[in-house]
């Protein structure tokens, strides 16, 4: 699974206490709901004949592609500024045909020279040396290099991304500092707001931690639907009832088959 699938993901710690405490998120982890998320016979395709590569490309087009990319840095993004784009890459007909290619022509074996690296931007600077050795979008390249100056051509991807940093005090801070008051925080139930309240203060100092920025800003969008939809506050009485419950209702096996 792509690490960054999971990277910015909230950890078990900005949990209450009383789900700490359950031995049934003893050994909770993200990439299980991620695969949990996926199609069966994606998953099965992924157990038996699927590329790790083409493994990979999957789970990364039905979580961040559609959620992240496509979302925020592309529809939000151009619309909060009075764009339309388009993603000609994203024809139907152009994807259909990419997913049949081999990983070969997708990702081409090109050690990078010395002379290369100081060009490449620090993404790529302070990348692995197996990562630096890796070509992507080789096809594409080829297919476009008399079209394109030498510089484009070597040019290794950059991810356009937008702000995480924001100055204290600013709109977006004051939002925070709104939004997410102990009350409204402990309204939820599920949430430890010494972690949220530590969060706030790391995500806006001079350092500015992009890790408790997103932090912010999942617990924000929480209490904001909890607030706006009246959803009842999170408690471990309820919690264990609803899954005696559940556990009742599942039919009794003795281990036959």
């Amino acid at each position: 699974m792509p690490a960054t699938l999971v990277l910015w993901h909230p950890t078990t710690q900005i949990f209450a206490p009383w789900i700490r405490e359950l031995k049934e998120y003893e050994a909770l982890d993200c990439r299980d709901t991620v695969m949990a998320s996926l199609a069966t016979e994606a998953r099965a395709k992924m157990r038996s004949s699927w590329h790790p590569m083409h493994s990979a490309q999957y789970m990364w087009n039905k979580s961040s592609l559609a959620n992240v990319l496509l979302s925020c840095l592309g529809d939000r993004t151009e619309m909060a500024h009075s764009i339309e784009a388009r993603t000609p890459f994203l024809d139907h007909h152009l994807t259909e045909y990419v997913n049949k290619l081999p990983p070969s022509v997708k990702l081409a074996y090109s050690p990078v020279q010395d002379d290369e690296q100081s060009e490449q931007g620090p993404l790529w600077k302070n990348a692995g040396s197996a990562l630096q050795s890796l070509k992507e979008k080789w096809i594409l390249r080829e297919a476009v290099r008399p079209y394109i100056t030498d510089e484009l051509y070597k040019r290794r991807k950059n991810p356009f991304l937008a702000p995480t940093r924001w100055p204290t005090g600013g709109p977006l801070h004051r939002l925070f500092q709104r939004l997410l008051t102990r009350e409204a925080v402990d309204a939820l139930g599920f949430l430890d707001y010494a972690v949220v309240e530590e969060a706030l203060e790391r995500a806006y100092n001079l350092k500015g931690d992009t890790r408790a920025f997103r932090t912010l800003v999942y617990v924000a969008a929480w209490v904001t639907l909890g607030e706006r939809f009246g959803v009842k506050r999170a408690n471990k009485e309820d919690w264990l009832k609803e899954n005696r419950t559940k556990a009742a209702s599942q039919p009794f096996t003795n281990g036959a088959n």
